[in-house]
């Protein structure tokens, strides 16, 4: 868990899979600027992103970072 938060307090990745919980104990939203993109109904996680609005699309994806946390 520590390296999670690290790796999401620092901004590393462009996009991040993680636990709502997670986003909340560090308020990345508000702190990280970092916005829900999708969540999923059986499993809380959800795509961020701290610096652009993200597009579900295949040539989005192509050139950024993922952190899956």
């Amino acid at each position: 868990l520590a390296e999670q938060i690290e790796f999401l307090a620092k901004g590393i990745a462009d996009l991040i899979l993680t636990k709502d919980n997670i986003m909340s104990a560090l308020m990345a939203e508000s702190t990280h600027s970092y916005k829900p993109v999708i969540g999923y109904p059986a499993y809380s996680a959800f795509f961020i992103s701290n610096t652009e609005k993200p597009k579900l699309s295949k040539s989005y994806f192509l050139d950024k970072k993922i952190g899956l946390l």
